[in-house]
């Protein structure tokens, strides 16, 4: 939200969440309002139109509240129009009531569900009515002016003395700083917008209506994300141990909740690992060999068993079918071994891989998917009844050439043609839900001038120091941040993943910079650039010329660079780079290598 309007809006949502919680509390029955702005509807993953509640969850619905389905429709800027209608749910398996979008009374429950989670977390978490305008950079800025404002008065007072001196003076007023400041450590810190998380679960039903999302824990084991979405009635897609241990906890260790919302979506596991998500009550699983079914009738007969077949994902960031899906011509070797196993095989899975951007993955995967169904069929076997569409979805647009919306307007029609209202239709979104809500605030713990364009990067000249090595034609200059490719940054090595910095610095939110800080880069992961700065000497308020500069993780060892090359207003020790989107395959992949620590996390929403 980057207006006064949008900010006010979600003054609004915030006092009707009160109002209706305090309504609730005391009996009275909840009055009819405006819906909930931002489209924070995320009880609508368990609860129908017409004010019925999922009985497989428990839900804070108000059916006395039909009448309010004349109110405006909840301002969902990018998926409104795929909430129009919706296809009738499955049941069964994993349930599901489909309808026709959400009534004002079902936005206005989710928005009072959701503040009671946050009022819940096990960590604090900023509200809106403690002045977060929804705009990531505000709130890492929050977290660290005391610190800023203290760097650069003494920045200021020392810039005749060199760099040296100037960065000797800023370390100890960042160190005077710390006793006021929530920053406790140097180095790295992230912002965790839990309105985002729950919007986007509301958006991903809202324009899926029929298929349940079942969050892909690998993407980000934070805690905190998942007991929120426990909370909101999210199911969730686990592939280790410690995940299914993570969310039975966040399930309150409910067996019989944990068997409705969990599916075991690794197709080799460790028969351990079997026995112990059989204990906790995890039933619905999947296999992709024979060993695996001999496996489940010996250690988990009554499980319910997917069937994960290979797909087409070469044009996925991380193709997954090159390890995990049976082949076409094992399918029915395998339906048949699962009957003779007298096992409960239920559906189809499969998986586009992670960054999918091709929409015939999806189509063709679909209809291979029928295949199996009808094949099931010839064989006189149970007619299969669920199917995992798996993930793939982007995490926010830009993030591939296809976007979510690309994605449902395939998908969607295609999964009402092949599969009839008595099969459940699941995926399991991860970055979608949580890239977004994820921003990386990381300082600059050293740096180190050197000539030529290669220089920075380990060849060329020898260093430079001192201010005059700013001023060579032929500068560059190599910063040492508080996360690497250990740390946050791993899928810049495994992926080649771009993560374009932004300046997070007092100086340009004084100067009105707010979210519009200069972007740094040519990746769309990151939005816009920083165009022409080194011509106009733009860039982070004012601060001149724009030198090529070579971004480095912490560690003692030279693998760990983030980028290469990037142009960056020169920066002092002590300052500060931010990372948007920085909420999948992030902290998953810290390594611990050279004490490698995971950053900090600092909670708020945005609505």
């Amino acid at each position: 939200m980057d207006t006064a309007a949008d900010a006010a809006s979600a003054s609004e949502v915030l006092d009707l969440a009160r109002a209706s919680a305090a309504a609730a509390a005391s009996g009275e029955p909840l009055l009819a309002a405006p819906a909930a702005a931002g489209g924070l509807a995320a009880a609508v993953v368990n609860e129908c139109d017409d004010g019925r509640v999922d009985p497989e969850f428990e839900s804070v619905s108000d059916p006395g509240a039909a009448g309010d389905r004349a109110a405006s429709p909840p301002p969902v800027p990018r998926l409104a129009k795929s909430a129009v209608s919706g296809s009738g749910g499955g049941g069964g398996v994993v349930g599901g009531c489909g309808g026709d979008g959400p009534s004002a009374a079902t936005e206005r429950s989710a928005v009072v569900r959701f503040h009671r989670a946050l009022d819940d977390m096990p960590v604090p978490v900023t509200r809106p009515a403690t002045g977060v305008t929804g705009r990531p950079p505000d709130f890492l800025r929050s977290r660290l002016l005391p610190r800023l404002d203290a760097i650069e008065d003494e920045e200021e007072e020392a810039s005749a003395t060199g760099v040296a001196a100037a960065t000797a003076a800023a370390a100890a007023a960042a160190a005077a700083a710390d006793a006021d400041s929530d920053v406790e450590e140097e180095g790295a810190f992230y912002g965790v917008d839990l309105g985002a998380v729950a919007s986007r679960l509301w958006e991903f039903h809202a324009a899926l209506p029929r298929v349940r999302p079942y969050f892909a824990v690998k993407c980000n084991p934070d805690p905190v994300v998942v007991k929120l979405l426990a909370a909101l009635g999210a199911s969730f897609d686990c592939a280790s141990k410690p995940e299914i241990k993570m969310v039975a906890a966040a399930l309150g260790g409910d067996a019989d909740d944990v068997r409705r919302r969990v599916v075991y979506a690794n197709p080799c596991k460790a028969a351990s690992h079997l026995a112990f998500a059989r204990s906790v009550g995890v039933s619905l699983t999947t296999f992709d060999n024979a060993d695996e079914l001999h496996k489940m009738a010996a250690v988990a007969p009554d499980a319910q068993l997917l069937l994960r077949i290979a797909t087409e994902d070469a044009h996925a960031l991380c193709p997954l079918s090159s390890k995990f899906g049976a082949a076409a011509a094992d399918v029915p070797g395998l339906l048949r071994l699962g009957a003779r196993l007298g096992l409960a095989i239920v559906g189809v899975a499969f998986h586009v891989g992670s960054g999918c951007t091709s929409l015939a993955s999806y189509s063709t995967a679909l209809d291979a998917s029928r295949g199996v169904f009808d094949l099931a069929v010839r064989l006189g076997l149970p007619p299969l009844r669920v199917v995992d569409i798996g993930g793939g979805f982007p995490g926010f647009d830009g993030d591939s050439s296809i976007t979510f919306d690309d994605i449902v307007g395939v998908v969607r029609p295609q999964i009402d043609e092949l599969f009839d209202a008595s099969v459940d239709v699941i995926a399991e979104p991860g970055r979608y839900l949580v890239t977004s809500a994820y921003s990386l605030a990381t300082q600059v713990l050293s740096r180190r001038f050197a000539r030529g364009s290669g220089a920075a990067d380990g060849g060329g000249a020898p260093p430079l120091g001192g201010d005059a090595a700013a001023q060579r034609a032929d500068a560059t200059v190599r910063y040492h941040l508080g996360d690497g490719v250990y740390g946050s940054f791993k899928d810049a090595v495994i992926l080649g993943v771009s993560f374009p910095p932004r300046l997070l610095t007092a100086a340009t939110d004084r100067l009105g910079g707010g979210c519009g800080s200069p972007d740094v880069g040519s990746s769309p992961r990151q939005g816009g650039l920083l165009q022409g700065a080194a011509a106009t000497g733009g860039g982070g308020g004012g601060r001149g010329r724009v030198l090529p500069s070579t971004l480095c993780g912490p560690t003692n060892d030279a693998l760990d660079v983030i980028m290469r090359g990037v142009p960056l207003p020169l920066l002092s020790v002590g300052e500060w780079l931010y990372f948007d989107n920085m909420g999948a395959y992030t902290t998953s992949l810290c390594t611990g290598f050279d004490d490698t620590e995971k950053p900090p996390m600092y909670y708020y929403s945005s609505v």
